[in-house]
């Protein structure tokens, strides 16, 4: 079916007896996760096909067995309905290519293969079965094919050490295709603090700050989006500071390069966002 649209999920799958269940993030994980975990390699990339575009992002974890499964989380755009299948997609592991069935949530009476509209958020992986399983020691590009542009996003291998820390450049982030929204960060000593300025369902403007550590070489991010009301008045005496008012849901960064990440979205939206270059 050369008609795919580019999301799998993957995940080294041998299938294995009830009792052989591996830990979180590896071959049997239920539930099936939403994100990848802080400790996780991830990447992600926006892909589209005869107008059908869609976020991919793809991580593994590192596992006891050495037999992580590969996990695909496909994000339609809005108002798309992507086809998902494996035909399209390739796995190259050692400069070897090779073609993948994409499976739904892995259950212990078999695996069930994928293909059709997908119109939500959801999470697949790729199937791994005797001579068709990846070395997680080694480099993993997965490859889909639109009609003029080839995708691909890669995973590091394993064993080679921590990942160099990317130098993330400080100031004014967006999204050029979703003006209106900025995201101010910092980074210090593997720390990231990021303001973002955005707005609420009926137009009011809305401020939010998320902190915390930075893994996976300043790769990863994920934190709660804490949200401030009561803030100052620019022209008024001093009342003091914003009144915390909770949060609304958990946000993941990945940078690509310290001049290029993706930002998951609490509704599981996402932004590629830049530098703002003035």
């Amino acid at each position: 079916m050369r008609n795919s649209a580019l999301f799998a999920a993957a995940a080294f799958a041998v299938l294995m007896p009830l009792e052989a269940l591996a830990v979180d993030g590896c071959l049997n994980t239920y539930p099936v996760p939403s994100e990848p975990s802080p400790a996780s390699e991830a990447v992600s990339f926006h892909a589209s096909r005869l107008g059908q575009g869609f976020w991919a992002t793809v991580w593994r974890n590192q596992c006891p067995s050495g037999q992580p499964r590969i996990w695909l989380r496909v994000v339609p755009d809005r108002e798309a309905a992507p086809y998902i299948c494996g035909s399209g997609l390739r796995v190259v592991v050692g400069g070897s290519p090779k073609e993948v069935t994409l499976l739904t949530v892995p259950s212990p009476e078999g695996n069930n293969t994928y293909c059709g509209n997908l119109r939500v958020p959801t999470t697949l992986f790729v199937d791994q079965y005797p001579g068709q399983a990846y070395d997680s020691q080694q480099e993993l590009t997965i490859i889909y094919d639109g009609l003029d542009t080839k995708y691909s996003a890669t995973l590091p291998a394993y064993g080679i050490g921590p990942p160099a820390p990317l130098a993330i450049e400080s100031g004014i982030w967006w999204d050029p295709t979703q003006s209106g929204t900025g995201y101010g960060i910092s980074v210090r000593n593997g720390v990231l603090v990021m303001q973002m300025y955005s707005y609420r369902a009926d137009g009011e403007p809305q401020w939010y700050v998320t902190a915390g550590p930075l893994l996976n070489g300043n790769r990863i991010y994920t934190g709660t989006l804490d949200k401030y009301v009561g803030g100052q008045c620019i022209d008024c005496p001093y009342t003091g500071r914003p009144t915390a008012a909770g949060n609304d849901g958990t946000i993941t960064i990945q940078f690509n390069s310290g001049t290029s990440a993706n930002i998951i979205r609490p509704d599981g939206g996402m932004a590629a966002i830049v530098p703002f270059a003035f």
